[in-house]
């Protein structure tokens, strides 16, 4: 068993081939890799050609211009050997994650002679896996759709660009995390990337708009509506306003206004249904029942009180005998008016005048009439 920090010191040390040979064992040729399938057309001839190219490169030291033979080769001969090569060139240039991945690939294809030339591949990908973090990044901004050019960047290199981020990266103490999208703040923070661990990292975008949108509803068809006393229009209706405090009346037709408070923080998004205000009390059943009930009540105690009440009669202005009440002659009167006040065919008959006294409904007197 080897770790991989003293795997890799050693390697670069003595420049490959012999530290190679002893981890792996079995390997004859440390940048040559497993044998390779033996060329039978002219595009695998082709890729050998390449593949030995890329040896002489991988022994100078040269890796990114080693992986480019590799990578020609295994597009002209897909043969699995080329992917332990270009895996072993990443590998050394410090691109673990993408050499983990190659190495997986090959153990995957290889034949069984193949990982017989190559017993400690297993523990080889262990190593190079403890270099390795699986990072997820998720990505906070106001609504759920990812906004116009959001990238995600880690170091130099561009991991993402979407709400939510997955990729295997290199581990490391502390690497500088980059997030950019438009209408957004920059973020950007150093976190920390545990080897052969995972990591779960949020960040919240702040909007460089800061204003608040608030949308106003209500029951009643055509209220009005006034934001800090000015007309925004009729329910339903969308406003833009600054965080803060903000005072809401709605006007309906028949209702009085109903005020409310409204608090909005930084790009919020918020939605209030308004009911009515109480409706006048004219407008009111209960008015309207109390009311009459008021009269009637009223009007029932007048009529109590003029039937139940008797006071002395008011002295009249009319001289006693002048008006006749009626008309015909009565035995019993006590005076008699002139012919002039009688009718022509009563003219000779004396006329009867109700002698003086109170007017009665039942036993109660209501009102006297004296002349």
């Amino acid at each position: 068993m080897f770790t991989y920090a003293y795997y890799s010191i050693v390697l670069r040390r003595l420049g490959g081939p012999l530290v190679v040979g002893l981890a792996l064992a079995a390997e004859p040729s440390v940048w040559a890799g497993p044998e390779s399938t033996p060329a039978t057309s002219g595009a695998a001839a082709e890729a050998a050609v390449l593949k030995q190219q890329g040896d002489a490169l991988m022994d100078a030291l040269d890796y990114p211009g080693a992986l480019k033979k590799y990578e020609d080769a295994y597009a002209k001969h897909a043969d699995a050997a080329l992917l332990y090569n270009q895996g072993r060139a990443l590998e050394l240039m410090g691109r673990f994650p993408e050499a983990l991945d190659l190495l997986r690939r090959f153990d995957a294809q290889a034949s069984p002679e193949l990982h017989a030339k190559l017993p400690n591949l297993a523990q080889l990908i262990l190593a190079i896996e403890e270099q390795t973090c699986e990072l997820s990044i998720t990505v906070k901004v106001k609504g759920d759709k990812a906004p116009r050019n959001l990238t995600v960047k880690l170091g130099n290199e561009v991991i993402g660009g979407a709400l939510v981020t997955k990729k295997r990266v290199n581990a490391q103490d502390g690497a500088i995390l980059e997030v950019t999208a438009d209408g957004y703040e920059p973020y950007r923070d150093t976190i920390p990337l545990p080897k052969r661990g995972n990591k779960d990292f949020t960040v919240a975008l702040a909007a460089t708009d800061k204003t608040a949108v608030l949308r106003v509803e209500s029951p009643v068809a055509g209220a009005k509506v006034r934001v800090d006393g000015k007309d925004v229009g009729q329910v339903p209706t969308e406003v833009r306003l600054a965080p803060g405090a903000h005072t809401v009346v709605l006007s309906a037709v028949g209702y009085n206004d109903n005020e409310i408070t409204v608090e909005l923080g930084p790009t919020d998004v918020r939605t209030e249904r308004i009911e009515p205000g109480s409706a006048p009390a004219y407008t009111q059943w209960w008015f309207w029942t109390i009311g009459f009930g008021v009269l009637a009540a009223g009007g029932g105690a007048g009529l109590a009180y003029a039937l139940l009440t008797e006071r002395s009669p008011d002295e009249g202005s009319i001289a006693p005998c002048t008006t006749p009440v009626f008309a015909g002659p009565q035995a019993d009167s006590d005076c008699q008016p002139t012919a002039s006040y009688l009718p022509s065919a009563s003219r000779n008959q004396p006329t009867r005048v109700r002698p003086s006294g109170a007017f009665q409904i039942g036993p109660v007197p209501v009102f006297r009439l004296e002349f």
